[in-house]
């Protein structure tokens, strides 16, 4: 049986009409004529009653009629499923975000992809770039935000998607308030709450470099993550050093952020996926994503 004619079946029972019907279909009448009468003889009923008057469904062909176009139907979602499928953009796509950089854009990335592909399954967790990368490494994500650079980057292949730059955290009343801008210099010496330099080891030692040069802070507070670290500071526990769109979205009262002087030190971020792991079409379609959607960030900069 063929859906061609099941289809022809299902129009003309609707127009009950052959002239209608084939022009609708875009068939010589005699053809769909023919064609109907093949399909009558393969199913072994008579579908329509013929006469002078025109063309009505038959008792067979009204039970026929429902079921019909119930596999219409199914014939039509078979078809766009396996398109989906081998266009990627239907199954499961499994992202491990990073907990600071939702505020560059990689949320807004996310959503539009959504937006794109609702066909498609996504799951979500949140983590750091150490965390993100441990799930790829073993098949538990497909693609993963993390911190740049990747200090133990064996295994894993990565897309820059920019950089962001970095701000001081201080607690209103400190000496160093005062000033517009901030030169890394003047953090020499001083009190530094950072997060664990386990959950980003390259992020963490880029900062450091940045900041500090190759000595390093010689005095740190460690607290959980950049929240913890920003309260800490309007505790006066010491100065924070972080992420500049992170800190202005979780900036408590009674801490002020204060940019840092020219060449202001910036820090990278981007998509990750592992290089040992096959691609799945869906993660394929979310690196090509990425890739256009950092290309026009970079071109409505340059505007």
């Amino acid at each position: 049986m063929e859906l061609r004619r099941v289809h022809y079946f299902a129009v003309l029972a609707h127009e009950l009409h052959f002239g209608r019907a084939a022009t609708q279909l875009h068939i010589a009448q005699p053809g769909l004529s023919q064609q109907i009468q093949v399909f009558e003889n393969e199913i072994g009923v008579r579908l329509f009653e013929r006469s002078r008057r025109g063309v009505s469904l038959t008792e067979a062909g009204e039970a026929l009629l429902p079921e019909a176009e119930s596999l219409l139907r199914h014939s039509e979602t078979f078809g766009a499923l396996a398109k989906s499928l081998s266009s990627g953009v239907s199954g499961k796509l499994r992202i491990a975000h990073n907990r600071s950089t939702p505020e560059l854009g990689t949320a807004e990335m996310l959503t539009q992809f959504r937006e794109l592909h609702p066909e498609l399954s996504i799951e979500v967790e949140s983590g750091w770039t150490a965390h993100n990368c441990a799930l790829l490494r073993h098949g538990d994500a497909d693609v993963a935000f993390v911190r740049l650079p990747l200090l133990e980057s064996d295994g894993i292949e990565y897309l820059s998607l920019g950089t962001s730059e970095l701000v001081a955290a201080l607690p209103v009343g400190h000496r160093l308030a005062v000033d517009e801008s901030i030169d890394p210099e003047a953090l020499h010496g001083e009190r530094i709450v950072m997060w664990p330099r386990r959950q980003s080891p390259g992020y963490y030692d880029e900062l450091v470099r940045l900041i500090w040069g190759d000595r390093g802070p010689s005095n740190v507070h460690e607290e959980a993550d950049a929240s913890f670290v920003l309260r800490a500071v309007r505790a006066g526990v010491g100065i924070g050093v972080l992420d500049q769109a992170r800190a202005d979205m979780l900036c408590p009262p009674g801490v002020v952020l204060r940019p840092f002087r020219a060449p202001v030190p910036a820090v990278g971020y981007g998509l990750a996926w592992s290089e040992d792991q096959h691609l799945s079409p869906a993660a394929e379609r979310f690196v090509d994503f990425a890739k256009s959607w950092m290309q026009g960030r970079i071109a409505d900069n340059a505007r």
